[in-house]
């Protein structure tokens, strides 16, 4: 499995999802070796729960290696195009050393669609069928792409998977032939995000106990929204001047978000702490009112699953899969993307009914139960997809 964003310590949330689905993997009695980009102050080669962890290293000196992780490699690379001087070494290091590591295998997974290209231009030295997932942001950059070049460049792929129904759609509109392309959505571990005491979890983390209190966690991105949701919080202060923004993350955008926040007098309202182990998140979710994510693009954000498993309601905007998640009037809330009245006018509202929050909460585990998310069910349909891209190869071959 290449993939170009991993976690590189303890609470980091940077392709969190991949790790829990290697593990899932793993636990499923696959061999799983995970090949990722290296990071100043993460170790080059980690033992996990079940799976290997190889970081390669692009650049020298180690600091220098400021690419993949941040805001995400193609951000980064619009916010400074200095890096792109990094960009031939990045690739090729990590095309290689996945080459090197695909011909022991018998499957390549890529996760993002730049891990799928650089299995593609191994396949010749590797053999191995490459599988690729697309997650959301990938779809995004290949729509600004002539849709003839990119329908080609998908349809060398052994398969494609999607983690939304709109990106299964969006790949299907290329032209791929339906058996090639699959939906395998994200999982939620149950076993650790599910319903508790909110008291108890306030208590836990030291928060005041009747505050209003709002909740997002995430990486720090453009497409996260940020500032929509600060603009939006003067609307809820109207309605609910006690209430509270905790934001739990990091990214390069932080420092210019919080210089908004103080333009917009919101020092006292929001809260900034940095991203937290994936236990203390079970705790953060429980002790909020209402988990908020305000993003302009998403794939099936695994922040709305882990917080309908935890039954907190979800307010966030309908973009991507998020509609796929959310029954609005149900179990959450939609409002336009971009649009930060709606959203502050729609928490306040929300925040001034706990009888609605209660109700939404109490329907978010039904919701995932009904659409059946779990890790462990999103690895056996990996699995079938892998044994049917080797026994096409080898028919292929035979043939």
């Amino acid at each position: 499995m290449l993939s170009t964003g991993f976690p590189r310590w303890e609470g980091d949330l940077f392709g969190f999802f991949v790790a829990e689905l290697a593990e899932a993997l793993a636990r499923a009695g696959e061999t799983v070796r995970v090949l990722c980009p290296a990071d100043p102050g993460a170790p080059l080669r980690e033992l996990k729960d079940g799976y290997a962890v190889a970081r390669v290293r692009y650049a020298w000196p180690a600091q220098a290696q400021r690419l993949a992780y941040g805001a995400g490699l193609v951000p980064n690379l619009r916010a400074k195009p200095i890096l792109s001087g990094l960009l031939p070494s990045f690739l090729w290091t990590l095309a290689w050393r996945a080459a090197l590591e695909a011909r022991r295998a018998d499957v390549f997974h890529g996760q993002w669609v730049v891990s799928g290209l650089l299995g593609l231009l191994g396949r010749a030295w590797h053999g191995r069928p490459v599988v690729t997932t697309l997650r959301g942001s990938d779809l995004a950059l290949l729509r600004g792409l002539p849709a003839g070049p990119v329908g080609r460049l998908l349809a060398g792929f052994d398969c494609l998977t999607a983690v939304s129904q709109e990106i299964l759609e969006a790949v299907l509109s290329y032209g791929l032939p339906a058996e090639r392309v699959a939906l395998v959505p994200n999982g939620v571990n149950t076993r650790l995000f599910a319903p508790r005491d909110r008291t108890e979890c306030r208590a836990s983390l030291g928060l005041e106990a009747r505050e209003p209190l709002l909740l997002w966690a995430g990486r720090i991105a453009p497409e996260k929204g940020l500032d929509d949701l600060l603009r939006a919080m003067p609307f809820v202060l109207e309605r609910a001047p006690r209430a509270r923004l905790y934001l739990l993350g990091d990214g390069p955008l932080k420092a210019g978000l919080a210089r908004l926040a103080q333009e917009l007098g919101l020092d006292r309202a929001v809260v900034w702490r940095p991203s937290v182990p994936r236990a203390e998140m079970a705790l953060w979710y429980n002790a909020a009112d209402l988990v908020v994510l305000p993003s302009r693009r998403e794939g099936r954000p695994n922040v709305v699953l882990e917080a309908l498993a935890c039954g907190r309601p979800v307010l966030a905007s309908r973009v991507g899969g998020l509609p796929e998640l959310i029954e609005d009037g149900s179990s959450g809330a939609l409002v336009p993307a971009g649009r930060p009245d709606e959203l502050g006018r729609a928490a306040a509202e929300l925040l001034a009914r706990p009888e609605r929050l209660a109700e939404y909460g109490r329907a978010g585990p039904e919701r995932l139960k009904a659409l059946g998310l779990d890790w462990d069910r999103s690895a056996g349909q990996l699995r079938r997809i892998y044994g049917e891209v080797v026994a096409r190869r080898k028919r292929n071959r035979a043939g």
